[in-house]
């Protein structure tokens, strides 16, 4: 049986060796309208298509193209059942639901 001191020094030493910086660890990964070279839908295909290419040369990308870290819920509103985005937060907004008419409130414009 390994003794805590023992233990504590080994999960140090993996630490040191290999830090893992994915997510907020690695810093923030652009979205393609964080670029400057995307402006509309067609310098969006294009982006999508340069990265494409970029992938099958051996590269890895630096923009991220799979997607947003949203969850949807179903929730009970004056008219009945609606679909709400729950982005996680426990701001108040983020707790009750952000509806479609309620996206404004949430998200500044040009976000």
């Amino acid at each position: 049986m390994i003794d805590t001191n023992s233990l504590r020094l080994l999960i140090e030493q993996a630490i040191n060796e290999e830090l893992l910086l994915e997510g907020g660890a690695g810093g923030h990964m652009r979205h393609p309208f964080d670029l400057d070279d995307v402006k509309s839908g067609e310098d969006l295909i294009k982006k999508f298509e340069q990265i494409g290419s970029e992938i099958k040369g051996g590269n890895r990308p630096d923009t991220k193209i799979d997607g947003v870290n949203t969850s949807i819920k179903i929730i009970d509103t004056p008219d009945g059942k609606e679909y709400a985005m729950d982005r996680g937060s426990s701001k108040p907004i983020d707790v009750e639901g952000i509806t479609v008419n309620r996206l404004p409130e949430r998200f500044s414009a040009g976000h």
